[in-house]
């Protein structure tokens, strides 16, 4: 019964994961596929070929989106920043040099295991909520480093930033607004994990700043 018992729990505990995914799915927002698919059909008058390129990417990015990896604990690191340069693509061209992306990641840790959907919600909301609430508009740095025994991931941006009470109530994951869903999620899959927790660096019309840290574990 006991081992019954236990197998029944791990179950469990991999179908709620399983919701989860299929939960961050969901948070995919609609304003962004009707602000790609307005670029795109705008490029189709003026530049063919470049509407065919973002609709390719478009493609890719929702094909990687509903793959079914997504339904597993971890996919491997070069999955996720296939994600985000899918991302970034579409919003760079609707942008344009309102928003500057660069990205440092450690080639050695393509095949390091992250959770899914870690990285590129919280490049989009350092676009959607950052930057792009900037008029001059703004950089975003997604950096990816081996620090000792883990995986430091970095995202950072120089845009309108928050004050310290919109910090506290984004790390309330019981309080806080829809638009900070996606980034609740994300900390209570991490504070699973490794018991650990996003650290946010934040000041007004400085930017913010979110490192995550993943422990690398011996195969």
């Amino acid at each position: 019964m006991r081992i019954r018992t236990q197998l029944a729990m791990k179950r469990l505990a991999k179908e709620a994961t399983a919701s989860e995914m299929a939960f961050l799915q969901s948070q995919i927002k609609p304003h962004f596929l009707y602000n790609a698919l307005g670029t795109i059909m705008s490029l189709c008058y003026t530049d063919g070929p470049r509407a065919g390129e973002l609709l390719a990417v478009l493609s890719k990015y929702l094909r990687i989106i509903f793959h079914e990896d997504h339904k597993e604990e971890s996919v491997l690191l070069y999955k996720e920043i296939e994600l985000v340069r899918a991302y970034v693509d579409i919003e760079k061209e609707r942008f344009g040099n309102r928003l500057a992306v660069e990205m440092d990641v450690d080639e050695r840790l393509m095949s390091f295991k992250v959770m899914p959907l870690t990285i590129q919600p919280l490049v989009e909301n350092a676009i959607r909520h950052g930057v792009a609430k900037k008029l001059s508009g703004g950089r975003v740095l997604l950096s990816v480093q081996r620090r000792g025994s883990e995986v430091e991931i970095v995202v950072e941006d120089n845009g309108v930033g928050m004050a310290e009470r919109q910090v506290r109530e984004l790390m309330d994951t019981a309080g806080g607004e829809s638009d900070g869903v996606g980034f609740a999620n994300i900390a209570k899959r991490l504070a699973h994990l490794n018991g650990s927790r996003p650290l946010i660096e934040s000041a007004p019309d400085v930017g913010t700043r979110i490192t995550v840290r993943l422990p690398i574990k011996d195969d």
